[in-house]
């Protein structure tokens, strides 16, 4: 099984990387891959989408040791249940201690799910983001208006979790990658972005093609768009993504 994530900052970013990534094994069998992506319009932005990473890493571990103790696996979906409900109850935790608002909490995130005995995945996206079974990938846009996470933090969390629609289950043959929507705003030095053509191929070389089993295939793939064709994204841009 190959394992590779990537965040880099997009050229019309001068401090931070607003996006972030990670991947984590919540079992024996599963890895749960997540990105997420920091509203430039929220304050501090970058924290939110760190802060998420940090609260995931968490999340998995005490899911690998609940594994362990209960001997009992859990499916994909089951997973990204769990860890989705015990991600808003724990950013709801930090934003009523700290007395903050909405707007620090700004942020997308991208939640997949792998059994990399049985090939089953499951995954949810909270705001917009890219996801790609196999060859086939999914583009999920909701305009530059995203729901983000920080506007429901008011909520119980099961109400919350009755609304989020944008999950799917099944089985993939090889590979599962996620990326924040920082990948569809590749484009040349003159931010001339590329024709549909060629940001699919793009898209795909990033996504779906593995030629390598080093966590720098991605680093390279990036450096080599850019390289050879003066091309990076206007954005920030996380990639997480496994092959089995």
């Amino acid at each position: 099984m190959i394992k590779q994530t990537i965040k880099r900052i997009g050229k019309h970013h001068d401090n931070y990387c607003e996006d972030a990534v990670g991947h984590y094994t919540v079992g024996d069998s599963l890895t749960l891959l997540s990105v997420s992506d920091g509203c430039s319009m929220g304050n501090q932005s970058h924290f939110a989408a760190e802060l998420i990473q940090k609260i995931l890493k968490g999340i998995a571990g005490e899911e690998h040791s609940r594994e362990f103790s209960e001997g009992r696996r859990l499916s994909p979906n089951q997973i990204i249940d769990r860890v989705t409900e015990q991600l808003f109850t724990r950013l709801q935790r930090v934003y009523q201690l700290t007395g903050s608002d909405k707007y620090d909490y700004l942020s997308t995130v991208v939640l997949a799910c792998v059994d990399v005995r049985t090939q089953a995945y499951s995954y949810l996206v909270v705001g917009d983001g890219v996801v790609a079974i196999d060859d086939n990938i999914t583009i999920i846009d909701q305009n530059n208006q995203p729901d983000y996470i920080g506007y429901h933090l008011t909520k119980k969390a099961t109400d919350w979790l009755q609304t989020l629609a944008r999950r799917k289950d099944g089985k993939l043959e090889r590979s599962l990658a996620i990326a924040t929507d920082g990948v569809l705003t590749l484009s040349d030095n003159y931010d001339h972005p590329l024709n549909d053509t060629d940001l699919e191929k793009a898209i795909t070389r990033l996504l779906c093609d593995f030629n390598g089993r080093t966590e720098k295939e991605l680093q390279n793939k990036l450096d080599h768009l850019y390289q050879k064709r003066r091309v990076s994204t206007t954005d920030d841009v996380a990639i997480a993504r496994l092959r089995l």
